[in-house]
């Protein structure tokens, strides 16, 4: 077993922080990092996001400048899902709409 097939069983939190970890540590971590950050794209299942890990899911990608469409749609619905339940505390919520911005997703 390869180290990138563990990242299949990372919980959303898991995988938020781990995303958060490396797009902190600069544009080459991040260059490097590009199968992490594939692999996790792929893993991350929005259903199972908690708001917070929705914040921080995007919040890493935006810093990270990775681009992954179809993630942030799904994280984005699940925001809205999140905002329409009453779920998403004010600090969450503007971190995800920073993210959301920095990154000219609609």
């Amino acid at each position: 077993m390869c180290a990138l097939d563990v990242i299949a069983e990372f919980t959303p939190q898991g995988s938020a922080m781990l995303l958060w970890g490396l797009a902190s540590s600069g544009p080459d971590a991040v260059m490097e990092s590009e199968p992490v950050f594939q692999q996790l794209s792929q893993s991350i299942s929005a259903d199972h996001c908690r708001p917070a890990d929705v914040a921080m899911l995007l919040y890493a990608y935006a810093i990270s400048g990775v681009e992954r469409p179809a993630l942030f749609d799904a994280l984005s619905g699940r925001l809205v899902e999140h905002l329409a339940e009453g779920g998403m505390d004010p600090v969450n919520m503007a971190t995800a709409a920073w993210a959301l911005a920095a990154m000219g997703h609609d």
